[in-house]
């Protein structure tokens, strides 16, 4: 998709390189893309994020700048600094266990949207760089510890309504600090860690009722000299 394949002549390879797609597959294309997750789980300085983020942006403004391209998105279409913010907060995730490496993580994102940044938003006292403290955050995606207790690493599927509700909350959080609507990152790193205990006390609740059920006395089954 949008890369050079097998062909001859300037015309077959620009029509190779560029895709041919109909106006709904324009629009779908562009709605999966603006909606793709993509996490590094070893980030170290950035350069897969940063790579991502370029590849992300060029390929969007493709797809808006097409001649087929449905005229409500054309007529809408963000600004580079606005798009390459919106990838940001909707698509880039990031592990590294050094700090360091996370702080040279953030400085690459930010540098990346400065240069898009308009001239007259940079002698703004605004905050207009977002906080990339939830999207590239320190941590061993080997191993993910809660305490002295060890998380699942594949993750717990089976998620009560409850707390559903409450990762819905938490990642509106995480998307108002991220566009600096807020401040309180403390706030939602508590909240973080109790939707995670919920979690895990969840798991005890449903192995403890697995155990009750284990340990009561099955019923005799009669043998066939009984019958």
């Amino acid at each position: 998709l949008f890369f050079r394949e097998m062909g001859t002549g300037e015309t077959y390879d620009e029509y190779q390189k560029q895709g041919d797609f109909s106006s709904n597959e324009i629009r779908t294309l562009i709605e999966c893309l603006e909606n793709v997750t993509i996490c590094d789980p070893a980030a170290g300085s950035g350069a897969f994020e940063v790579g991502m983020l370029q590849v992300l942006e060029q390929i969007l403004q493709n797809l808006y700048s097409r001649n087929n391209t449905p005229a409500d998105l054309k007529n809408d279409v963000p600004k580079p600094f606005e798009r390459k913010k919106a990838i940001i907060d909707r698509s880039l995730y990031g592990v590294e266990v050094k700090r360091w490496a996370v702080w040279i993580n953030h400085l690459r994102l930010w540098l990346t949207l400065f240069v898009d940044m308009p001239d007259k938003d940079k002698t703004s006292f605004l905050p207009l760089l977002p906080n990339l403290a939830f999207k590239v955050h320190t941590g061993d995606s080997l191993v993910q510890r809660i305490g002295n207790k060890t998380f699942p690493v594949k993750g717990q599927v089976h998620l009560s309504t409850s707390i559903k509700r409450k990762i819905v909350q938490l990642k509106q959080m995480k998307r108002d600090f991220f566009y600096n609507k807020s401040r309180n990152y403390r706030l939602i790193e508590h909240e973080e860690q109790a939707v995670f205990q919920a979690i895990l006390d969840e798991e005890i609740r449903e192995r403890k009722e697995k155990i009750c059920l284990l340990s009561q006395p099955k019923p005799e089954q009669l043998t066939f000299f009984d019958t």
